[in-house]
């Protein structure tokens, strides 16, 4: 049986998958996670190629999530709070320590995102809901200060003041998918 769901706002379809978490309104750039027992709306961004190519695109979501932290060293917090933009990919791929965790590489390498207007192409299913991924910027922020300080223990007081969805082209040559930010490589067969 197949069941349509249609934007709460527009009433125009939405678009995902079977066992999708996320279903995108291309109308209204919203997202919905229907992930959690009470489904959730968020705002949804188009994110320009840094690189170009002229291969079919399609784009990948990502989570952006704008969060506030401070680091707890010898019991002493921070100061100054510091604000960052951090991505998690909504897929999820297989063996992501073989094909990178590209979400991380953007947010550690402080990538500068510009967005744009909607392309008329497809979107990945989003299948890792905000549940799922909102740990990430926690793990992004320990694998990155304590590589900064030896592998020192630190403590890590985060907030999310913001979160939205990213969707960033790639391009699909035969049957690789790559990304246009930094062009990595994912075969088909390690995303899921």
């Amino acid at each position: 049986m197949l069941i349509l769901l249609n934007c709460p706002k527009c009433q125009n379809h939405l678009q995902g998958e079977n066992n999708s978490k996320l279903f995108f309104c291309t109308s209204c750039n919203l997202v919905y996670d229907v992930g959690d027992s009470k489904p959730k709306m968020y705002d949804l961004f188009y994110v320009l190629p840094k690189i170009k190519r002229d291969y079919p695109q399609m784009y990948f979501p990502f989570w952006q999530v704008c969060s506030q932290y401070k680091i707890v060293e010898d019991g002493e917090q921070g100061l100054n709070p510091q604000t960052r933009f951090f991505y998690i990919p909504a897929f999820f791929i297989k063996n992501i320590n073989y094909f990178g965790d590209i979400g991380y590489y953007i947010t550690m390498n402080n990538i500068d995102l510009r967005t744009g207007g909607r392309k008329d192409i497809p979107v990945f299913p989003g299948d890792r809901g905000l549940t799922d991924s909102i740990v990430y910027p926690l793990i992004y922020l320990y694998k990155d200060e304590t590589t900064k300080r030896n592998n020192d223990a630190i403590e890590i007081n985060i907030d999310h003041k913001e979160i939205s969805v990213a969707l960033i082209p790639f391009y699909r040559v035969k049957n690789d998918f790559y990304d246009s930010v930094i062009y990595w490589k994912y075969p088909s067969g390690a995303l899921i």
